[in-house]
């Protein structure tokens, strides 16, 4: 079901992003994959034009552009722009990561008892069908890096790794701070050292950066700070790009948009109140639930809860689709029956992971605001029903479901 919605979902879009160009009604923002007119690679080209600057007076002054993002992804990115050929260079980087996440992908399923052509169907399928990942290819953005240290971060937790997975959460959510939101599951499981290392990670991460970039600790930190908070006026109080921001806070954006209002004011009053009502969330419902249930649920939290969450931001589903798509595998290959609303979840994992672009009225984009309400209704599917996991019983060769929390 999760192959065929994607499949079909992406040949209406293409088809009608085909027939929007031919007859000239106008590109909708996300036409798929690489046919825009001056989009390939256009997030690089302008890191590309910012760092050229670098490290003369324009560079800092923001006459050449603002770096509205903490500096932690300044070094992410300037030994790429140190170098003669950066845009070969990245997309070396982006192939081999994207080699190795999708190799991991096979081994876990692999893993699971799919072999053969089911398995090469699912993994290519997938793989090929993936929105996010072709959106990643097409504008060159940095979350790619971000989206492997959440996704390695992931896999160390899986396997028992507690202070591996802190060390990655910690640098990822040094250069973003939603990955920390992950640190939950270590929480969750009273790994207390573990938790205290992934913070102190991304402290220490972010303070070495402020100390590289100089001339003080003190100066970085406040010039880095003033570029940050230009992103709040320019991007996440305006209703800009609703049509591919799918956060809580652009669907307000978007329900006020007959109003025409200015929510800048609004921006830290949301940001606020949206992290007290998820820590009260947590405290409550989410760390008592099942693994996989708090796997997604934070997963998703960690793409809704910031005030601006582009399309590239959506990599970070792949890690619940992989373990919710292991768990229905072995079920399958038990003879046990699948968990609660499992059709639910890769129907609306089929929507989210495709190219929605025929939702558009009068050239202006309202995929995201879909893709919003499908991300809303799994996060109260897994809120409210858990999904137990099968593990080996006393019995040998006999599979139970184990139904506790973490």
């Amino acid at each position: 079901m999760f192959l065929l919605i994607s499949a079909l979902l992406t040949c209406a879009a293409m088809l009608f992003s085909s027939v929007t160009r031919m007859f000239h009604w106008g590109l909708p923002y996300s036409f798929p994959y690489f046919f825009v007119p001056g989009q390939l690679l256009s997030d690089f080209r302008f890191f590309w034009t910012k760092f050229a600057y670098f490290p003369t007076y324009d560079f800092y002054s923001g006459r050449a552009g603002y770096f509205m993002y903490p500096l932690p992804l300044f070094y992410l990115l300037r030994p790429l722009f140190a170098t003669s050929r950066p845009f070969i260079l990245f997309l070396v980087i982006l192939f081999v990561l994207s080699a190795i996440l999708a190799y991991v992908f096979a081994r876990a399923m692999k893993s699971t008892g799919m072999a053969g052509t089911t398995l090469l169907l699912f993994v290519t399928g997938t793989i090929l069908l993936s929105y996010p990942m072709a959106f990643e290819y097409l504008r060159g953005n940095v979350e790619i890096v971000l989206f492997s240290l959440t996704a390695f971060g992931l896999i160390a937790w899986w396997r028992q790794k507690p202070y591996l997975a802190a060390l990655l959460f910690g640098v990822a959510g040094a250069c973003k701070i939603y990955p920390l939101i992950l640190v939950g599951l270590l929480f969750s499981e009273r790994r207390w050292r573990a938790v205290g290392l992934a913070f102190l990670t991304a402290i220490a991460v972010t303070l070495a950066s402020a100390w590289a970039f100089g001339p003080t600790v003190h100066d970085a930190l406040a010039w880095n700070g003033f570029q940050l908070g230009l992103f709040q006026k320019r991007y996440a109080g305006i209703p800009s790009q609703l049509g591919y921001d799918h956060s809580f806070f652009g669907l307000i954006k978007f329900v006020t948009l007959p109003w025409h209002p200015v929510l800048t004011w609004a921006v830290p009053i949301y940001v606020r109140t949206a992290a007290l009502l998820s820590l009260v969330l947590y405290f409550l419902r989410i760390r008592h639930l099942p693994r996989l249930n708090q796997v997604l649920i934070l997963s998703i939290l960690s793409v809704t809860l910031p005030p601006v969450s582009y399309d590239y931001t959506l990599l970070a589903l792949y890690p619940p689709l992989v373990l919710l798509s292991m768990e229905i595998t072995r079920r399958a290959y038990a003879g046990v029956a699948p968990f609660p609303y499992a059709l639910r979840y890769f129907a609306l994992f089929g929507v989210l992971l495709t190219p929605l672009s025929f939702l558009t009225w009068y050239s202006n984009p309202h995929h995201a605001q879909a893709r919003c309400v499908c991300l809303i209704v799994i996060l109260w599917t897994a809120l409210r029903h858990p999904i137990p996991e099968i593990v080996k019983s006393p019995t040998p060769g006999l599979l139970v479901e184990q139904s506790a929390g973490a």
